[in-house]
C-alpha cells in the first residue's frame, strides 16, 4: 500500500474529489456549530468557501496580513487529497 498526498490546487483530478467530498464534510461539522455553514434554498452550503481551498493564490479576505499574488509561498491555504495506492480516501486542509 502507497499513501500519498497530492495538491488538489494543482492537481484536476484531486480539485475534483475535493469539491466533491467538501458538502459531506460541511455536513458533519455543522452538527457542532450551526453559526458558520447553513444550507441555502437550494441545499447548497453557504459560505460557499470550496473554491478558495484549491485555488492557486489565496483570496486577500482570507488573510490576516495583505500578502502579493506573486508570493512564492502562494497558495497560503492548501488543501492536499490522500491517496491509497491511487485512490482518493480523505483530504486535509492547511493554512500557511
Amino acid at each position: 500500500m502507497t499513501i500519498s498526498i497530492i495538491d488538489a490546487w494543482r492537481t484536476r483530478e484531486a480539485r475534483e474529489f475535493f469539491r466533491n467530498v467538501w458538502p459531506m464534510y460541511v455536513h458533519e461539522i455543522s452538527g457542532f456549530d450551526t453559526s458558520f455553514y447553513a444550507l441555502d434554498e437550494a441545499g447548497r452550503w453557504q459560505p460557499d468557501i470550496v473554491d478558495d481551498w484549491v485555488s492557486s493564490v489565496t483570496p486577500p479576505g482570507n488573510l490576516r496580513a495583505p500578502q502579493s499574488d506573486q508570493d512564492p509561498m502562494q497558495p497560503f491555504q492548501r488543501t492536499y487529497v490522500i491517496t491509497s495506492d491511487t485512490r482518493p480516501i480523505g483530504f486535509v486542509c492547511v493554512g500557511l
